[in-house]
């Protein structure tokens, strides 16, 4: 494979499961994909919960970090209860003071439980609300529906407006349907549920699952739609389409090329990689033995898994030597990469889907270029 010299970054953003449980049964859900999830406790233990405070105030202060990020995660995070999300907050905060660090918080919920008091602690404790919505009722309900077959977007359609009534800071976090139309998608996430932060998320796949539908002509519609819209829109998969057209670095792993900076800290204090990669397998895949009831945030540099996906990271596949949008692609994300024969040395499972949206992105790019200075 092509390396790349780098010296390893420290780690700045933290999955923390709060719940390992769901009250939701999405279809194309990489977390209940491995029923080996369902050994950990249903929510975040108590001991676990303060041995984290003091491991992570310990890697902020010798690391010197300036921020970091904190994602609260499930299953559904919300299941853990209002009165311990109030105070794991809180005292998650507390930690700038005596750290120097700025902490960034987010959390990502299907939204169902959302109610006047979960958008007023969130609003308290400046946390960014991302509800899964994948569009309107006839997509979303599609594969995001309850465990007796009902679809959840008209709770979800709730959340977004009780949020927006609270002023609490929220965006929309979908997966991609090919199938759908992005316009409508879209339109529905900006016009209808009032969002001007929005993500539409590549589907998990892996070399060892059946090949994806094509998703090309979904994310091109999207870039044209967000470039033209007469609204401001933060849309992440976009804004890294233009940065990556400009030869500048993507700002995630979901799309380009960027070093592997985050880990994951399960219900039972599991210390792992980065979620997402789950997908890669089953019987807990991403499993090193490190716990943070007994281990330091730092040991997980020096586990062999972690360092085969952080090389992973910053190494590109060797098929995709010679690519002419190598540099920017960067192979793709890591479990689209992936394989059990060859590991992650694969090209993209979406490489043909990436190059048409780069080649898409890239013309347009240079139109408005040649039109600016005329």
């Amino acid at each position: 494979m092509m390396t790349t010299t780098l010296a390893e970054p420290p780690i700045t953003g933290f999955v923390l499961k709060l719940a390992s449980r769901c009250n939701l049964a999405c279809s194309y859900c990489y977390w209940f994909e491995d029923q080996a999830v369902l050994r950990h406790p249903r929510t975040l233990r108590d001991d676990v919960r303060d041995a984290l405070i003091v491991r992570l105030e310990d890697y902020l202060t010798r690391k010197r970090l300036t921020s970091a990020s904190v994602i609260l995660h499930g299953g559904e995070p919300l299941l853990y209860g209002k009165e311990k999300t109030r105070e794991l907050l809180g005292r998650l905060r507390a930690l700038e003071s005596r750290t120097g660090c700025s902490l960034q918080f987010s959390v990502t919920t299907n939204g169902v439980l959302i109610d006047e008091e979960w958008a007023a602690i969130f609003k308290d404790a400046s946390c960014f609300v991302a509800i899964s919505v994948d569009g309107p009722r006839e997509i979303h309900d599609r594969a995001r529906v309850d465990f007796m077959g009902r679809g959840s977007h008209a709770r979800v359609a709730n959340a977004a407006r009780l949020l927006a009534a609270a002023g609490t800071p929220a965006g929309a976090l979908a997966v991609c349907d090919p199938t759908a139309d992005p316009v409508a998608v879209a339109d529905h996430i900006v016009k209808d549920l009032g969002f001007r932060a929005f993500e539409v998320l590549i589907p998990d796949a892996t070399h060892d699952d059946p090949a994806p539908r094509s998703l090309a002509s979904f994310y091109a519609g999207l870039f044209d739609y967000v470039t033209a819209s007469d609204v401001a829109l933060r849309v992440r998969v976009v804004d890294n389409l233009i940065r990556l057209a400009l030869g500048r670095r993507s700002r995630s792993q979901d799309i380009g090329w960027s070093p592997m900076t985050g880990a994951t800290i399960l219900t039972d204090g599991s210390l792992q990689p980065e979620d997402q990669l789950r997908a890669i397998g089953s019987n807990d895949p991403l499993a090193t033995g490190l716990n943070v009831l007994r281990d330091d945030i730092d040991a997980l540099h020096d586990h062999p898994l972690w360092r085969e996906i952080y090389e992973a990271s910053i190494t590109r596949p060797t098929e995709c030597r010679g690519c002419d949008y190598v540099e920017s692609c960067g192979g793709g994300a890591l479990q689209n990469r992936w394989s059990m024969p060859r590991r992650f040395d694969n090209k993209n499972v979406y490489c043909d889907d990436m190059k048409a949206m780069f080649a898409h992105v890239g013309a347009s790019i240079t139109n408005s270029l040649y039109l600016a200075e005329q």
